[in-house]
């Protein structure tokens, strides 16, 4: 049987040489999404909350709450748009960075 102590040495060798591969589809995606402005995500999450009270007012219940329930996740997406720009792996590779 294995010790907590072997068992959290193999983890730690596991996320040592995870650490510094990551997908060509992930790259690819948060080059994608680092392209896009900040003000598209907000724009959008405040056209799909008058989306839908537009439909609200018009008598449709269930449209509205199915468009409203987008804002959140496009939100969220604005989010991830955020980090990759700031946190993302083109930080480390050197790719939109200012020069110092």
């Amino acid at each position: 049987m294995d010790t907590i102590k072997q068992v959290t040495e193999r983890a730690k060798d596991v996320v040592k040489n995870m650490a510094g591969t990551e997908g060509q589809a992930t790259k690819k995606i948060e080059r994608v999404t680092a392209a896009i402005p900040s003000a598209t995500w907000l724009i959008l999450a405040g056209g799909a909350v008058v989306g839908s009270l537009v439909l609200r007012l018009a008598g449709k219940k269930s449209a509205s709450t199915f468009v409203g329930e987008w804002v959140p996740t496009i939100l969220m997406l604005g989010l991830y748009n955020k980090l990759v720009k700031v946190m993302g792996s083109e930080r480390r590779e050197g790719i939109g960075t200012s020069p110092s």
